[in-house]
């Protein structure tokens, strides 16, 4: 298998955003991060970064603005 040549059938380059997307459905229920007492999972944390991506755009936040 890893002699194949990657192609749009057997290899899909993951960016930040289609990983998140993808271990928050994989993996739905496993955890994601863990700081001191406070545990996410990875549906938690798919959320999250959804309503901060909400947010920035409601106060009309785009790129290069920060």
């Amino acid at each position: 298998m890893d002699n194949l040549p990657k192609c749009q059938a057997n290899y899909t380059p993951l960016t930040p955003l289609t990983f998140l997307s993808r271990c928050a459905k994989y993996y739905a229920n496993r955890i994601s991060i863990i700081h001191e007492g406070t545990r996410f999972t990875w549906k938690q944390t798919y959320e999250r970064c959804c309503r901060l991506a909400f947010s920035l755009r409601t106060l009309n936040i785009t790129r290069n603005d920060v």
